[in-house]
């Protein structure tokens, strides 16, 4: 008795499966066309919702291979066929997910999707990275570059938590700045030693552009003149000032230790150039007083030396005028330059530029034509 059960049970649950088979059958080929709408009375295509019952047939097929009885995967398989072939035959060549595809991809029309202000404004953030920020070991010679650093902690399989010594140390960027010819991005997983994407990957990234733009003859947008050779002494910055955990800081001195250390001591003050002292009772025509000074210079004895006593006799009394230049470094006009302009305009100064606000220098303080320390900082004011 319970053998017969067993063979009801088993013999409707088949049954079930195949209404459940010719069902979904049904549905598709109803929005392929091949059955009219009970309600219209008329053919109706929907290609999509005949996809959607085709792809569900073909998992059922395969999840269930194996396991079904030979009628049920008969009828399965013979309903998948043909559906598989009529789906072909109405959508004109397309496939339905469960049968193997070709697949081709079609860009769209090409739009833009952010305004060119903000463009221009992300091109000089970028580029204000390579100058002044993190990203000076990328500093190209003859090409202006932009780009970003970044640097990722990475997880420790072992503890779960972020590693205190594996990172991911990265540099993305462009050359040209205004005119973009090539995009780089260099990635390290887990560089030993040095790990910032400023210190490992930007320094790959300048080898690497530069020798493409270089190959692929691209025009140099910047000069290779003697004053970028402060530009490029960024390059060699020391790798502590390259940390990303330290925010970036416009206007910072540029690192040009390094290029002077074989300069010897430094360049001391101009000495005053003095005149040939006047005869007394003349006087010597003199520009401005208040950049004179008189000075009363002792003779010597001739009863010195022997080699004091050689040279020619030398009034005892007289003036000497010395030109005496105002000290310090004349600020140059920063107004009207670009951001870029402004940075080599103060380097070949001297000086420390920090920067307010974008755009073109509109302001600047102190003004154009003083004298200021070297090394003093002038803030300049950008605007648009």
């Amino acid at each position: 008795m319970a053998e017969v059960q067993k063979t009801t049970l088993s013999g409707e649950l088949s049954q079930r499966f195949i209404e459940f088979v010719v069902m979904h059958a049904q549905n598709a080929a109803l929005f392929l066309g091949q059955i009219p709408n009970p309600r219209t009375g008329e053919a109706e295509v929907n290609l999509d919702l005949a996809r959607m019952f085709i792809d569900q047939l073909a998992m059922i097929q395969e999840k269930t291979r194996g396991n079904l009885t030979s009628e049920e995967a008969k009828v399965l398989s013979n309903a998948l066929s043909n559906l598989q072939m009529a789906f072909v035959e109405v959508s004109g060549g397309a496939q339905p997910q469960g049968a193997p595809q070709t697949v081709a991809f079609h860009p769209g029309a090409a739009h833009r999707v952010i305004s060119p202000y903000t463009a221009a404004e992300m091109r000089s953030m970028m580029e204000k990275v390579v100058i002044e920020g993190t990203g000076r070991k990328a500093i190209l010679e003859g090409y202006s570059a932009a780009g970003k650093t970044g640097t990722a902690q990475k997880v420790d399989p072992a503890t779960g938590a972020y590693s205190k010594t594996k990172y991911i140390g990265s540099f993305a960027g462009f050359a040209p700045v205004n005119n973009p010819q090539i995009v780089v991005a260099v990635i390290l997983d887990s560089a030993v030693g040095l790990h910032q994407g400023g210190q490992v990957s930007a320094p790959v990234f300048r080898r690497i552009t530069q020798q493409v733009l270089e190959y692929l003859h691209v025009p140099h947008d910047l000069p290779l003149a003697p004053k970028h050779q402060l530009l490029l002494a960024q390059a060699k910055v020391k790798d502590k000032d390259l940390d990303e955990g330290t925010p970036d800081h416009p206007g910072q001195p540029l690192e040009t230790a390094e290029v002077n250390e074989s300069a010897g001591e430094p360049a001391k003050p101009s000495v005053a150039r003095a005149l040939t002292p006047a005869t007394a009772g003349s006087v010597q025509p003199v520009v401005q007083a208040a950049m004179r000074e008189s000075v009363t210079q002792p003779i010597p004895s001739k009863t010195n030396t022997s080699a004091q006593a050689a040279q020619p006799e030398l009034p005892t009394s007289g003036t000497v005028v010395l030109d005496v230049e105002q000290g310090g470094i004349e600020v140059p006009s920063f107004v009207g330059k670009t951001f870029r302009g402004a940075v080599e305009a103060a380097q070949d100064a001297g000086l420390e530029l920090e920067s307010v606000g974008s755009g073109v220098a509109r302001q600047q303080s102190p003004l154009a034509g003083s004298h200021v320390p070297a090394g003093s900082r002038v803030t300049v004011q950008f605007g648009r």
